[in-house]
């Protein structure tokens, strides 16, 4: 079974640097965790730890 979704990655530092140079529709490979996108949103958000470019 295959399950595509898209929701809100937060990236900071290097990664963000790194995130910032992928073209639409790269595929990727992220870790991290979901938590609030902010402290006023309660909309979850992936908060990456780790970007791989596949």
């Amino acid at each position: 079974m295959k399950v595509e979704f898209i929701f809100r990655v937060a990236v900071i530092g290097a990664l963000a640097d790194k995130a910032a140079t992928l073209a639409a529709g790269r595929e990727v490979r992220v870790e991290g965790f979901l938590a609030q996108s902010s402290s006023r949103s309660h909309w979850p958000a992936l908060h990456a730890t780790d970007l791989e470019l596949l």
